[in-house]
């Protein structure tokens, strides 16, 4: 059974972003942090992880496993969304940033 893909308001959805070829990263770019914004998860990309400690807030690590979801969803998507030759290219790193 193939799964249909789940569109937003504004009809973008990870089917629907042309993937990173090389010769097309502005739009690819653009559609992406639409995209990663419509999700609500693009402010990992801005925000550093917090660092958690023994005298952290229930707050701060609340945030804190919040960032890392969406990093970890973040980091998926930027992979989804590029060719298999740039993905092979990217280095792999632990955070979107």
């Amino acid at each position: 059974m193939a799964s249909t893909p789940v569109l937003n308001n504004s009809g973008l959805s990870l089917a629907t972003i042309e993937p990173l070829n090389g010769s097309n990263f502005k739009k690819w770019k653009e559609t992406v942090e639409l995209y990663l914004g419509l999700q609500g998860i693009d402010w990992c990309l801005s925000e550093p992880e917090l660092l958690i400690d023994d005298f952290s807030s229930d707050q701060d690590m609340a945030k804190q496993r919040e960032w890392v979801r969406a990093n970890r969803m973040t980091r998926l998507i930027l992979k989804r969304t590029m060719t298999d030759v740039v993905r092979g290219s990217v280095p792999e790193k632990e955070n979107s940033q």
